[in-house]
């Protein structure tokens, strides 16, 4: 497992570089962090920055440890494809509510 308890975070790479190597993670719930992990076979987050709060994710995970297919699986979900595919969409989603308005 990774953990990573950090005070600030954009888009951790490191998170998605660990679990695409099948590792899972337990990390700060900070700023992006949330939208990368954001299932259980990614990891765990935790609220608190205190060793207590990341001991205590850490045994959580610990107790229900993913598979390593399910944690590398899910990362692919962060593909330049599917992070491609994902804007398009919502380009397309705001596309459609600008015309409606203005019609």
């Amino acid at each position: 497992m990774l953990v990573l308890a950090s005070s600030r975070e954009g888009w951790a790479n490191v998170l998605l570089e660990a679990m695409a190597c099948g590792t899972p993670v337990a990390a700060s719930n900070v700023w992006g962090t949330p939208e990368v992990v954001a299932a259980p076979e990614a990891g765990r987050l935790f609220s608190e920055r205190t060793p207590a709060a990341i001991a205590a994710a850490v045994g959580a995970l610990l107790d229900a440890l993913p598979a390593r297919a399910a944690t590398r699986a899910y990362a692919e979900g962060f593909s330049w494809d599917a992070t491609t595919a994902g804007q398009i969409s919502l380009f397309d989603a705001i596309a459609r509510r600008s015309a409606a308005v203005a019609s």
